[in-house]
């Protein structure tokens, strides 16, 4: 689903008319980017200018026979290099959804995102189905050719997988999943998982997973995460987490070879919100594998917002490990001056040990926003570094957004629809509500 950046502005219109032909409402949004930086080539630092344009759409509310809730998704994206580079583009999303018998069962063809449980975030050309069961069980499945985005490296030929999922309450979710890709007739990837979050107590969430390799016969990736929230103001996280970095690769890329075999990382924060004001977090873990001396990281986060539009924001991260480590100091702010947004970061690192014979790195930011009539955007954005891989970088992007939304409804339906959607809303907001307060009642 390549083709040259020129033809994406007709595949949009394309898809903008048959969906309103279809009484569809159309969000759309047009991006226009400049952006001007160095790059290393052929071994020296050369001015890279190239324009950026991005199209997204989504067309939703079009009903077609026993066909519901059809949806229609595109993002795409082209280059033109003022400096003489080839241009490029690519399709990110094209997508058509819609769903069956009564919204039990959701197709969706084209190129898609899955994500979850041993298919972690995969994008894949082909399609996929969703059954929803009785006993609130559902089913997954997709199968297709996996995407290799522009610029990327082949991953497989061929994938596909299910997930069977339980959900109860909003609060409560448990999955197990299966996922094969193969490469040229061989087994790249066969993965097994299970996935799960709940509400222990009306303060006490849990949330984890774990994908076994069953061709390695070893874990993949597994970690947990307990929330608790002491009060209104104070919650206690926790994440504790290992992964085989060489099972994310596929078993034909001779990079898993070089890739290490264990990561483990375990550590607690706290974050304090008394309120809309000030809030305050901090975090600390220990990171290492088997046979290693065990490294950590320690951050604090600070946000100020004095008034109701300007806001700063103070973060410091040490990271102490065998080979390296360094301090990061970050100083960021914003204000708000009508339809003017400005915003400044000043980010430094300071290392134990140099690179490249520098052991300090800085960067300074700045972005200016003008929202403009018409639904448009100007943003215009500069940044100067020094690093232990340039002497001085700089990087000037400038971008113009519109936004704009059709429908093909008169406003009456449009406020009618509008005001359906929000009594929905609500309701399911109320029943929400009432089963937690029934949670509740029963924890005490």
């Amino acid at each position: 689903m390549r083709g040259t950046c020129f033809t994406k502005p007709l595949v949009a219109a394309a898809v903008v008319t048959a969906a309103v032909a279809f009484g569809a409402n159309v969000d759309a949004s047009l991006t226009g980017l400049i952006q001007s930086r160095p790059v290393m080539m052929n071994g020296e630092a050369q001015t890279f200018a190239p324009f950026f344009a991005q199209v997204g759409l989504n067309a939703s509310d079009i009903n077609a026979g026993p066909v519901e809730d059809i949806h229609v998704g595109l993002g795409a994206w082209g280059r033109v290099s003022l400096t003489g580079e080839q241009a490029a583009g690519d399709v990110d999303l094209a997508f058509v959804s819609g769903k069956l018998f009564d919204k039990h069962l959701t197709v969706t063809l084209g190129r898609q995102f899955r994500a979850g449980g041993a298919f972690r975030a995969l994008q894949v050309d082909g399609a996929s189905v969703d059954v929803a069961l009785p006993g609130r069980l559902g089913v997954t499945a997709f199968g297709g050719l996996p995407v290799i985005p522009r610029f990327a490296v082949a991953r497989g030929d061929a994938v596909w997988g299910a997930r069977l999922y339980w959900r109860p309450n909003w609060d409560t979710e448990i999955g197990a999943s299966y996922f094969e890709m193969m490469d040229h007739g061989y087994t790249a990837r066969r993965d097994v998982g299970i996935d799960g979050r709940t509400e222990l107590f009306h303060h006490l969430n849990l949330a984890g997973m774990a994908v076994l390799s069953a061709v390695e016969g070893r874990l993949v990736e597994a970690e947990i995460s307990p929330g608790w929230r002491v009060s209104d103001k104070v919650e206690i996280t926790g994440q504790f987490r290992h992964t085989s970095p060489d099972l994310l690769l596929p078993r034909t890329s001779i990079l898993s070879v070089f890739a290490q075999t264990v990561h483990n990382h375990g550590g607690l924060g706290v974050a304090y919100d008394p309120s809309a004001h000030f809030s305050a977090a901090v975090d600390a873990k220990l990171i290492g594998g088997p046979n290693e001396p065990l490294g950590y990281e320690v951050s604090g986060l600070a946000s100020v917002r004095p008034l109701r539009n300007t806001r700063a924001t103070l973060q410091a991260v040490r990271l102490g490990l065998p080979e390296n480590g360094y301090t990061r100091v970050r100083l960021a702010g914003g204000q708000t001056l009508g339809m003017l947004t400005l915003s400044l970061d000043l980010d430094g690192y300071f290392l134990d040990q140099p690179v490249n014979g520098v052991k300090q790195s800085f960067t300074v930011a700045a972005t200016g926003r003008m929202a403009l009539p018409a639904n448009f955007d100007v943003v215009l954005s500069g940044l100067y570094a020094t690093d232990p891989f340039f002497q001085q970088r700089w990087e000037v992007m400038g971008r113009l957004v519109y936004t704009f939304r059709i429908s093909s409804r008169s406003a009456d339906e449009q406020r009618a629809e509008k005001k359906e959607g929000d009594e929905k809303k609500e309701a399911k907001d109320e029943e929400k509500a009432d089963v937690k307060k029934g949670s509740k009642e029963e924890a005490k």
